[in-house]
């Protein structure tokens, strides 16, 4: 038994393969094999069975076009070795460093060689992807060149009323100024 897993999963589909030599299995010490192939999954948070597909059924052993997640097939054969695939769909915060298994035999656990990724034994997730657009300088750069012409927009408005109504008449008509100017002349 070969098991495959990508190095690193993603949030999302995944595709796993599982190939199995007819053969050995038979010539194996196995005291019970199983009919199907199943995935299993263990993790902190549960464990069992993903998913099940007849095994060693030739005739009904080809890839599948549009793959439903969470589903598995035999995907192929070649001679006697037999593709087993799973779309697993993948949950970080569920299954960061889970252990996901592909089983044909239920006892004893090693009754023919087994070869699984390591990334099979431990999940891992990849760093999310960053937007790599803007820096964060260019980004304050760009934000600065934004609020500029503001500013000078409310200077050039505070100057103009100023000279206009330079006595406190004009604060009558706008109370909001008249407020600002009693609370400076206080703190003074």
């Amino acid at each position: 038994m070969d098991f495959s897993c990508p190095s690193e999963f993603k949030e999302g589909e995944n595709l796993v393969s599982c190939k199995i030599n007819k053969t050995a299995v038979s010539n194996g010490d196995c005291r019970y094999v199983q009919s199907y192939v199943t995935f299993e999954l263990t993790s902190g948070f549960h464990s069992g069975l993903m998913c099940y597909t007849p095994s060693f059924d030739s005739s009904n052993c080809h890839p599948v076009l549009e793959p439903v997640k969470n589903t598995c097939w035999c995907n192929g054969t070649t001679n006697e070795i037999f593709d087993y695939n799973f779309l697993f769909t993948a949950n970080e915060s569920r299954d960061q460093g889970a252990m996901l298994e592909c089983k044909i035999f239920v006892l004893p656990s090693e009754c023919f060689q087994t070869k699984a990724d390591d990334s099979c034994k431990n999940l891992s997730f990849g760093s999310p992807v960053i937007d790599q657009g803007w820096t964060c300088e260019q980004t304050s750069t760009l934000a600065m060149i934004g609020f500029t012409p503001l500013i000078v927009v409310i200077i050039i408005i505070v100057v103009v009323f100023r000279r206009r109504c330079p006595s406190q008449r004009c604060i009558v008509r706008f109370p909001a100024l008249l407020q600002l100017t009693e609370s400076r002349h206080t703190t003074i």
